[in-house]
């Protein structure tokens, strides 16, 4: 359960929610309020899509272009 929450911890860091939602608001702020949910949801679709794919197969993909999983840690702080 522990790593879990560090999981998700560092998820909700790293996309921060917050900043987004920011800048999403700054940039379709003036559009009708139908069109800014349906393009609010459809990033949300997108942005999981890519969260899920990175988390069931991202190991596969760093070894497919010949990096290890801790040259990519390394690089990635």
């Amino acid at each position: 359960m522990k790593e879990e929450l560090q999981a998700v911890a560092t998820i909700m860091a790293l996309v921060n929610p917050a900043m987004c939602a920011a800048i999403f608001s700054g940039i379709a702020g003036d559009r009708p309020r139908n069109e800014r949910i349906r393009e609010a949801f459809i990033s949300v679709l997108i942005i999981a899509a890519v969260l899920l794919i990175a988390a069931f197969f991202g190991t596969t993909i760093l070894k497919t272009f010949g990096v290890s999983l801790s040259a990519f840690t390394c690089a990635a702080a």
